[in-house]
């Protein structure tokens, strides 16, 4: 009986031991499977290559480079090696542009395996450091993002950044346009053999990468430049705090030169110590704009048919609104005056005046419909909208006469030139855009086109409006000569600053400005609309004053560059 009981539990054992290998070997065997396949293979990621930046130079047709990529080496110290620190400092210091006493600091630390000195650094410095032969200072191959024209296009094109998935594109169209440019990754599984090294010849699968788009943008690198310069010699003349700069094509919305100050090296993003740097202010920060408002305002009443060119009020100097008095600027007093004078001499109570014609319900329309309180949707990243809030309520008739002249309600500047250029676009206001062509990595170009946003104001009012501004940098600016001698259309603002805008916890203006001025040229059919905002400017009062010698002298470089005739019957 025995005998049979332990035969009984053999069997039943190797019942048991058959139906676990049946399980393992049939309805589990993609999982054990995959557990012995994962113990030799590997999988390899093969990174896609980042799209490239270009600008196109249209006198020759040659690309300029904005954006690429590029071999760099990282220099590092192994500091328990380094026997004279001094001396080793002395020698790299030079040759990398670096603090002396800080990388003695670094190469003195004892028992430090590893110190990091400088990444991206040149083939050419590396190879500089590498024949001076000293022991302690070695370096790692990388490859990397690189900027090859440095602070210029900064704000422009932003930088690729680390985040915690991985590189990342930030601000700018490095930012707006990550997803393109980033292209994605391929992989490859491999083989190992018993030692765990890579049998090469046993590739398992395969994902191919798909390296990313190039950008060709409408920015005219030569305008870029002289845009550039002028700007800062304008923040600099004044000590302002910051500034911007745009200059488009009306008739399409392309932006052919954009740039704030102060400027930044997308290189060596990481060494930035106030991230506000970052900051397109001619996207990402909206303002007061004062006076350059008033021909908006102009527009909207005269194409609603409310007043002319030539209707006149009586100027006393002041308006009262409720408990309010608005004054002219410096209390002027201007007696009789046409619409064409309030342009001229930049009457605030005259800009009150057209508003009341209009009326609050139509002039809140058409400050909609000119693009304000709306992004633009420009193609870079981080566009902020402004506001016109204070317009909600219609029966608030002292926000309405303040907004009149630019006071009390926000823009930014890309919507301040966008709703000026519908102005000198016959009425069309266009969507501003800055990437002309996108190339995919198989050739095929994607052709970005104009696109008319809507007509905000008929043909023949633009027209009259344009004959108002030229008339202000003629009779107006008279001290502006190229005014007297060629086609040119303009407009200046003076903005207080609110408490509020500069961090203040207090209603009211401090005594702070934002100056600006707007130039298009020719009047009839510009081939640029310019304009140029100075924030916090030390020591002037007026933008007229500010900026007329820098606008002028870019305006000068402009009708060179495309060569526009001078107008005799001025």
């Amino acid at each position: 009986m025995r005998r049979y009981l332990i035969i009984l539990i053999i069997a039943a054992g190797f019942i048991i031991i058959l139906s676990r290998l049946f399980f393992i070997q049939v309805n589990d065997h993609r999982f054990f499977s995959n557990i012995a396949s994962q113990q030799h293979t590997v999988k390899s990621i093969i990174n896609s290559i980042r799209g490239q930046i270009f600008a196109v130079d249209p006198k020759n047709n040659h690309k300029k480079i904005l954006a690429t990529n590029k071999n760099f080496w990282d220099i590092y110290a192994i500091p328990e090696r380094i026997k004279k620190p001094k001396v080793v400092a002395d020698e790299i210091t030079p040759i990398l542009s670096l603090d002396k006493k800080k990388i003695i600091k670094q190469l003195e630390k004892p028992n430090d395996p590893y110190e990091p000195i400088k990444n991206k650094v040149s083939d050419k410095k590396w190879q500089q450091i590498k024949q001076l032969k000293l022991i302690g200072i070695s370096a790692k191959k990388d490859f990397g993002r690189w900027y090859p024209q440095g602070k210029f296009f900064s704000h422009i094109l932003g930088f690729l950044g680390e985040s915690k998935s991985g590189e990342k594109g930030n601000y700018g169209l490095e930012g707006y346009y990550n997803s393109y440019l980033s292209g994605q990754n391929g992989s490859l599984l491999l083989d190992r053999d018993a030692l765990g090294k890579i049998i090469w010849t046993y590739q398992k699968e395969v994902k191919n990468r798909e390296n990313g788009d190039n950008l060709i943008l409408t920015i005219d690198p030569n305008i870029q430049y002289l845009a550039t310069d002028e700007l800062k010699k304008a923040v600099t003349k004044w000590h302002a705090d910051s500034g911007c700069v745009i200059i488009m094509k009306p008739q399409t919305g392309s932006i052919l030169a954009m740039e704030s100050w102060p400027l930044f090296n997308p290189n060596q993003y990481n060494q930035v110590k106030d991230e506000s740097v970052y900051l397109n202010t001619c996207i990402q920060k909206s303002f007061e704009p004062g006076s350059v408002m008033k021909p908006i305002t102009m527009a909207s009443a005269i194409d609603a048919g409310k007043i002319k060119p030539t209707t006149t009020y009586i100027d006393k100097g002041f308006v009262k609104i409720d408990n309010y008095k608005i004054r002219n600027a410096d209390d002027k007093i201007y007696g009789k005056s046409d619409m064409n004078k309030v342009l001229e001499k930049s009457i605030n109570t005259g800009a009150i005046f057209a508003e009341g014609q209009l009326g609050a319900k139509l002039f809140r329309r058409y400050l909609k419909s000119f693009g304000f309180g709306e992004k633009t949707n420009i193609d870079l990243s981080g566009e902020v909208t402004g506001s016109i809030a204070n317009l909600n309520n219609l029966d608030s008739k002292i926000n309405f006469a303040t907004a009149s002249f630019g006071q009390g309600i926000m823009v930014t500047p890309i919507q301040m030139i966008n709703a000026l250029s519908a102005i000198a676009n016959h009425g069309k206001l266009m969507k501003p855009y800055i990437v002309k062509e996108i190339i995919y990595p198989d050739g095929k170009k994607e052709i970005i086109k104009p696109k008319v946003i809507r007509q905000v104001i008929k043909p023949e009012t633009a027209e009259a409006v344009s004959s108002m501004m030229a008339k202000v940098v003629r009779k107006g600016y008279h001290w502006i000569k190229i005014g007297q001698k060629y086609p040119i259309a303009g407009k200046t603002g003076t903005a207080q600053v609110s408490w509020g805008y500069i961090g203040k916890d207090k209603s009211g203006y401090s005594n702070q400005t934002i100056h600006s001025f707007v130039i298009f040229v020719p009047v009839k059919s510009p081939k640029f609309i310019l304009y140029i905002k100075l924030d916090n400017p030390k020591g002037i009062d007026y933008a007229v004053n500010s900026l007329s010698h820098f606008v002028e002298d870019l305006t000068k470089k402009l009708i060179d560059y495309y060569e526009i005739e001078p107008d005799n019957n001025n």
